[in-house]
């Protein structure tokens, strides 16, 4: 009885001890200036990781197509490395694509708008990624890429349920690299033929940028509504780091110049996120999944600017604001029946709200509630 008494009064003096610590930071917090509180969130969350459970809602909803390759982490660096080496292009699928560039000649002398003008994306040759080391490192994917072109590219986009032989070009080619994609060239052939660089926008209004894709200039998600940044890499974005190396970062800035128009400030520049990257099973494509909340720029003024821009204009048909909430966003397609979302678009959304303090730290309970409540084919 004695020994009980005493683990009682220890247990209780341990409960007190607890809660006068407790009482000690709510007062710290209570104090603390707002800035520093901000502050501390951001702090707190370049830590954060999220462990999705593929058997979750949104698991079932979006990640039955998606693979997070490097899981999920506020601050994942990523990197790409040139392989100079030659393309290891399978014959059939050389084939393909040099008619896809002879009907895209032909449309261009009949006038008719073509699928592409001069772009040279690169392929992906190999994905390495290195673990989470001691010291809470940043978790790093090296992607190396080769120099292609756009008609390669459509084969992994258009042409995969082509008939080559007695099957088809996915089941041929792809069904083993859909099966494990972190080995990006099975059996040594290069297959996939673009990186996509996709980048959740935030302004300061606190709404997401949407983008309406151009159907008859995009090869994929025509008509759809999908990341307002989003793209190849290629030339035409790709800017270099010191050690001549294309950058992640810099070249994120240059495709937010290019399609919304925006030449973001230096602050903005350095609060740019990677969160994981992501291999698409419907169409075999690999991206990066990002965020970057424009400080400074409101909605009016943004779209402002984008009417402006080529490139914004050429590849969207509209941009569209729904605020920075899941309710918000499951609320307009169900308002807009003939709508539909990416789910590569809604994913990077969800990982938004569930990442940046300044978006909430939504849970991912309270995100799937919502999830619950969207119609039927809303996605694509």
């Amino acid at each position: 009885m004695e020994s009980f008494d005493q683990f009682a009064k220890m247990a209780w003096e341990f409960i007190q001890d607890v809660c006068v610590i407790q009482s000690f930071l709510a007062l710290i917090w209570l104090l603390l200036p707002k800035y520093w509180k901000e502050k501390l969130k951001i702090y707190i969350c370049h830590f954060k990781k999220v462990a999705f459970n593929e058997k979750s809602k949104l698991g079932e909803m979006l990640l039955n197509d998606i693979k997070l390759i490097t899981g999920v982490d506020r601050d994942c660096n990523i990197i790409f490395k040139i392989d100079k080496s030659p393309l290891n292009i399978p014959n059939d699928l050389l084939l393909i694509s040099k008619r896809l560039e002879n009907e895209n000649n032909d449309r261009a002398a009949k006038g008719e708008p073509p699928v592409y003008t001069d772009l040279e994306p690169y392929a992906v040759h190999k994905i390495v990624i290195t673990r989470e080391k001691e010291g809470n490192e940043k978790p790093e994917c090296t992607v190396h890429i080769k120099k292609s072109s756009f008609f390669h590219s459509l084969i992994t986009i258009s042409a995969l349920d082509e008939v080559v032989g007695n099957t088809t070009v996915r089941k041929k080619y792809y069904s083993e690299l859909i099966e494990n994609p972190y080995v990006a060239s099975p059996g040594g052939k290069d297959l996939v033929h673009a990186f996509g660089l996709n980048t959740m926008v935030l302004t300061k209004d606190g709404s997401f940028v949407f983008a309406i894709r151009n159907i008859n200039t995009v090869s994929t998600a025509g008509g759809c509504i999908h990341m307002s940044v989003g793209e190849h890499l290629n030339d035409d974005v790709l800017d270099y780091s010191s050690d001549g190396q294309p950058s992640a970062t810099k070249s994120i800035v240059k495709g937010i110049h290019q399609e919304l128009g925006i030449d973001i400030s230096e602050e903005d520049k350095a609060n740019i996120h990677f969160y994981a990257v992501g291999f698409a099973k419907s169409v075999c494509q690999y991206g990066v999944l990002g965020f970057v909340h424009l400080s400074d720029v409101t909605n009016m003024e943004l779209y402002d600017k984008w009417k402006l821009s080529k490139d914004g204009c050429y590849e969207s048909k509209e941009i569209i604001f729904i605020d920075a909430k899941i309710k918000s966003i499951v609320k307009y397609l169900n308002d807009n029946p003939n709508a539909s979302m990416t789910k590569f678009a809604l994913l990077n959304a969800c990982l938004a709200l569930m990442m940046e303090p300044e978006l909430g730290n939504i849970s991912q309970t309270k995100i799937e509630k919502e999830l619950g409540n969207l119609r039927q084919g809303a996605l694509v």
